[in-house]
């Protein structure tokens, strides 16, 4: 199952690229990050992302890094529930637009994502708009 949201920066691209991919500030921007650690530092392919948002507490890793416009982690449990998350920043007149492409597969993401879509959907629109926050606030 696949669920994608979008949202308008009042910024450049590259500012918003650089909030998408500065994990610590979804802390200071979102009020439901408690905690967000690129686990040593950097961010490029099999790099760890450790998060915590709300009470869950979860690591991705990231599959993919193509700077200024593009960053793809995956998360869960092989067969049972995988997801990956799609990142793209893209020049606009007004600035940029950050789109989160989300995509669940394995035996209990279907059926998970069916009935946690809402859930799911409102989850990277708070995503969106602290990264819109840390974007404008740079």
């Amino acid at each position: 199952m696949r669920i994608s949201e979008e949202i308008a920066v009042n910024a450049s691209p590259e500012r918003a690229w650089q909030a998408v991919t500065d994990y610590p500030s979804r802390v200071v921007h979102s009020e439901r990050v408690n905690g967000a650690e690129v686990i040593g530092g950097v961010l490029e392919p099999g790099a760890k992302i450790r998060l915590r948002i709300d009470r869950r507490a979860f690591t991705v890793t990231v599959a993919s890094v193509c700077p200024p416009e593009y960053l793809e982690t995956r998360f869960g449990i092989p067969v049972l529930f995988s997801g990956a998350h799609a990142y793209t920043v893209s020049g606009t007149a007004e600035g940029a637009s950050v789109r989160i492409d989300g995509e669940f597969s394995g035996l209990l993401g279907s059926t998970l994502t069916r009935l946690m879509r809402s859930s799911a959907s409102r989850d990277l629109r708070d995503e969106l708009a602290a990264v819109k926050a840390a974007a404008e606030a740079l």
